[in-house]
């Protein structure tokens, strides 16, 4: 985690001084990492959705041999309300975000799969930029995901 990157960042929302998001970092990495998530990049955010109401069932940091070229998160949540508060966060809560980012659903034949997963992944680039590169990115892309789960935990404190 690049923690000046994030200060940075947090501190462009008006919400945020330096003081508090050095402590909400702290806070944030001092979560302990219960959930078997082998990917590095990913495993915080995971933590954070998981006890925050969105069950992680996978996740993936992105890049060459993983199963997504971008980071992205897959989650159930059975109270589509609580889809709606984590929507917002990332949409209007945190627009200091390097990129858009967007949660899809995926569903298949309700006798194999009887619940829609949703996921967390980039939107692509913001209107006017150049568009995303999994390898030149990836660590404004993993720094996204930090501080959405920096919003989701201060959100739901």
């Amino acid at each position: 985690m690049d923690i000046g990157t994030i200060v940075n960042r947090m501190t462009k929302v008006a919400k945020y001084t330096e003081r508090g998001a050095h402590k909400l970092i702290e806070e944030y990495n001092s979560i302990p990492l219960t959930l078997p998530v082998t990917d590095e990049g990913v495993r915080r955010i995971c933590e954070v959705l998981t006890r925050n109401g969105y069950e992680t069932e996978e996740s993936c940091h992105g890049g060459k041999g993983h199963s997504s070229p971008m980071p992205c998160v897959w989650f159930v949540c059975p109270d589509a309300k609580h889809v709606r508060h984590l929507a917002y966060l990332i949409h209007h809560e945190h627009v200091a975000n390097h990129f858009d980012w967007e949660i899809t659903l995926e569903c298949g034949d309700p006798a194999q799969i009887p619940f829609v997963y949703y996921i967390l992944q980039p939107h692509g680039p913001k209107p006017g930029e150049k568009p995303i590169d999994p390898v030149a990115d990836r660590n404004a892309l993993l720094a996204d995901l930090d501080l959405i789960g920096i919003t989701v935990m201060d959100y739901f404190k």
